[in-house]
C-alpha cells in the first residue's frame, strides 16, 4: 500500500513539473532557459514540455476554442456597426477578427512552403516534435 502512495506521488510530482516547463514554453521561454529555471538539462526540459502538450485531454482544447470564438465573436459584434460605415481602424481590427478565426478553425486553404518537418502521414508524435523545434523558421 505504501508503495503505491509513494508512486501516485511521484506521478503527481512529474506532472506538476511538466506543467511548469509546458507554462515557460507558452511564455515564450527558450528550452535552455526552461532547463536552467527547473534545474534540469535541455533534453529533460524538451521532454518535459512535450510530457505536459500530451496531457492536455482534447475536451480542454476544444473548450478553449470555443471559448476564443466566443470572444471573437463579442468583438465582431463591437465593430461591425463601425466597419460597414467605413470606420479605416474598425475595418482594419474587423479583418484582423476574420484572419484569427480562420487560423483558429483551419479555414484557409494550406499555403505551399518548404518542408522542414514530418511529410503527409506522418505520426502525431513526429509532428509535435517538429512543432517544438527551437530551429523552426519564424
Amino acid at each position: 500500500m505504501g508503495n503505491s502512495s509513494s508512486r501516485d506521488e511521484r506521478k503527481a510530482t512529474q506532472a506538476e513539473r511538466n506543467a511548469e516547463a509546458l507554462r515557460w514554453r507558452r511564455a515564450g521561454i527558450s528550452y535552455a532557459e526552461i532547463a536552467v529555471k527547473i534545474g534540469t538539462s535541455k533534453k529533460t526540459a524538451i521532454l518535459r514540455v512535450r510530457a505536459g502538450i500530451a496531457s492536455i485531454p482534447l475536451e480542454d482544447a476544444l473548450a478553449v476554442r470555443k471559448l476564443e470564438t466566443e470572444r471573437l465573436d463579442a468583438m465582431h459584434l463591437g465593430l461591425w456597426a463601425k466597419a460597414v460605415r467605413g470606420d479605416v481602424q474598425a475595418v482594419d481590427a474587423e479583418l484582423r477578427i476574420q484572419i484569427r478565426r480562420a487560423k483558429l478553425w483551419g479555414l484557409d486553404a494550406p499555403t505551399k512552403v518548404e518542408s522542414l518537418g514530418p511529410q503527409p502521414g506522418a505520426p502525431m508524435p513526429e509532428i509535435k516534435i517538429v512543432l517544438l523545434r527551437e530551429d523552426k523558421p519564424t
